[in-house]
């Protein structure tokens, strides 16, 4: 649906915003088989389900952009090659369009948007394409939502630890455990509560930077709030030596999810917002 809009973009200057919440809108009913068969086809005739989901799609579009797009299928149609290379302006952009939608037709598109930018930045690493990942993924979920340990224990996480919050600005509890779709190899978390989505994204955020990212010293004499210290930093072994560095942040990122921080398990931004998403995917 992105790479349509794109064409009509390109063309026109602008996709009108109600013809693309229309189009949106209709994701929400097309079952993911349906789904399957509209991105991934294999060119046999289009089910009656896909059909309706076709109607439905150029109902959203206006006369100038459905003339567009006609347009755009008429000039495919007379390359003469055969392939869908020559829609695309680069190899690039040909891997990123067949990436994405294979991850929607896999029910990608059925998770939050964290999921999405989590896909998306997967699709740019796999199709090698030079763009700064951490730079591009935005925190998770502006919504006011307030979640609470409960919310996550009830879904699986295990509470292993629940530290004092005196000197953690504007937090109303923060908590240490595990979470893993498979029970044997649980991730570490910790769960950061604030008292509204306004100090999650403000006092929140920076006390999260200090203790993840590339640039992050987990000793204590460079932490902005110790509490919990030990459990937040990894040891890496270096020159030869079997203990090594013992500073670095066990969580390299983490999300914001209405008045929660979230600082997930990984080694790069890519491993944490996967732990991330595995665990706020199941919650409610």
């Amino acid at each position: 649906m992105g790479f349509l809009a794109g064409q009509i973009q390109r063309k026109l200057g602008v996709f009108s915003g109600s013809s693309a919440a229309c189009a949106a809108s209709l994701l929400d009913d097309i079952p993911p088989g349906v789904l399957t068969e509209l991105m991934i086809g294999d060119g046999a005739e289009a089910s009656h389900e896909a059909q309706i989901a076709i109607q439905g799609f150029t109902d959203c579009l206006t006369q100038e952009e459905l003339a567009v797009l006609a347009a755009s299928d008429a000039d495919n149609d007379n390359t003469g090659s055969g392939t869908d290379s020559q829609r695309y302006s680069s190899p690039e952009e040909h891997c990123m369009v067949g990436e994405l939608g294979q991850l929607f037709a896999d029910g990608y598109g059925e998770l939050l948007g964290g999921g999405l930018l989590l896909g998306c930045s997967n699709a740019i690493t796999t199709c090698g394409i030079d763009i700064d990942v951490e730079g591009m993924i935005a925190r998770l979920e502006d919504t006011e939502r307030k979640y609470t340990v409960s919310d996550l224990e009830a879904v699986g996480f295990k509470k292993s630890k629940t530290y004092d919050v005196k000197d953690l600005s504007e937090a109303s509890s923060a908590h240490y455990g595990f979470y893993g779709v498979d029970t044997y190899a649980r991730l570490e978390y910790e769960a950061r509560f604030y008292f509204s989505h306004a100090s999650a994204k403000s006092a929140g955020v920076e006390f999260a930077n200090h203790a993840t990212g590339a640039g992050a010293s987990l000793y204590e004499d460079d932490q902005t709030w110790t509490e919990g210290l030990s459990e937040r930093r990894r040891c890496d072994s270096s020159g030869g030596h079997p203990v090594g560095r013992c500073g670095y942040p066990k969580y390299f990122d983490y999300v914001i999810a209405g008045n929660m921080v979230l600082m997930c398990e990984g080694k790069e931004t890519i491993e944490s917002l996967s732990a991330c998403a595995d665990l706020l995917g199941v919650i409610e």
